[in-house]
């Protein structure tokens, strides 16, 4: 028995025996390193690259739509501390006390244009909510208009890959939102639920991330050469932090989805792990194994692991509880 299945059955075990749900029981058999929030208050910090940014949005927003965004908040990297100005938008969640109307969401609509025009880098993406969509869940949030590459548009409810209206962004934002402008996020009331944010994580892993790990095992050897390493990396650290929120119902930053991956996945996987962990921090430029196409083959191969075992996971809360 590995020593990945044997922690499944302590943390049966010890569910059994002391009456502890599945989750607490895991936190007492992971390393206390694993076993912390890795979120950390290092996300809870405005990152200076987006200052100018966000500024100029307020001051737009003030001219052409004054006083009905009454919250503004920063969800996504940024809100994990792990804004990367080459890759990430910025992601803000705007709330109003009603819904907006035509002439005010065309006011939104030229609010972005204008910062789109004077400063262009890093890219918003705009989601427009009232306080009463967020306090019940995204499923039922109806209409919602998002900004996102250049236009204003309706956001599709909880969909894949890039709908932000989902279970996962009202939980980053009750957790983990920076405040921009107005009360915190805890005083908003954001609807959250174990199960549907389980639900819809899996359902994650299971479309796009099955997808994602198809692609990378069909990727010419040319391109795959040519795919920077820090993208590679992101395809471990991703499904990584999925499987932490099963198993715990919480959320994590991409590193702190790796710690994770090495104190509770199979000791197969950390060579992989860690080096996606070193190239997050800058620490190394290339994964260790030099053959392109051996790295393509373990990227794939763990994320349909972490797809399985995640699954497994959630049957072993559903069975012996949260």
């Amino acid at each position: 028995m590995t020593a990945h299945k044997n922690r499944k059955r302590l943390v049966r075990e010890r569910a059994s025996r002391t009456g502890e749900s599945y989750t607490a029981a895991l936190r007492h058999l992971l390393p206390p390193a694993a076993a912390r929030d890795r979120d950390g208050a290092d996300g809870n910090r405005l990152p200076a690259e987006c200052r100018p940014v966000l500024a100029l949005y307020q001051r737009a927003l003030d001219e052409l739509l004054p006083g009905r965004v009454e919250g503004l908040y920063l969800t996504g990297p940024a809100a994990f501390g792990e804004f990367d100005v080459r890759d990430d938008r910025l992601n803000i969640v705007a709330v109003a006390a009603t819904s907006l109307s035509d002439a005010e969401l065309a006011a939104c609509d030229a609010a972005h244009q204008r910062v789109r025009e004077e400063r262009a880098t890093p890219p918003l993406a705009g989601l427009y909510l009232t306080r009463e969509q967020l306090q019940g869940p995204p499923r039922a949030a109806g209409p919602v208009m998002a900004w996102q590459d250049g236009r204003l548009a309706a956001a599709e409810i909880a969909g894949f890959p890039v709908s932000r209206v989902n279970p996962v962004e009202w939980a980053i934002l009750a957790s983990r939102g920076i405040t921009v402008r107005g009360p915190a996020p805890s005083a908003l009331g954001v609807y959250q639920d174990r199960d549907e944010l389980a639900a819809w994580t899996l359902a994650n892993l299971d479309t796009f991330w099955r997808r994602i790990a198809r692609q990378v095992r069909a990727m010419p050897p040319r391109a795959a050469a040519a795919y920077e390493a820090r993208h590679a990396a992101w395809m471990v650290l991703r499904p990584s932090r999925l499987h932490y929120t099963i198993a715990t119902g919480r959320l994590t930053s991409r590193p702190g989805g790796g710690a994770y991956a090495i104190a509770s996945l199979p000791a197969r996987w950390h060579p992989l792990v860690g080096d996606a962990l070193a190239i997050h921090h800058q620490r190394a430029a290339r994964f260790s194994d030099p053959s392109t196409s051996a790295v393509q083959a373990a990227i794939a191969d763990f994320i349909d692991f972490v797809i399985a075992d995640a699954r497994e996971t959630a049957e072993d809360i559903s069975t012996h509880g949260l």
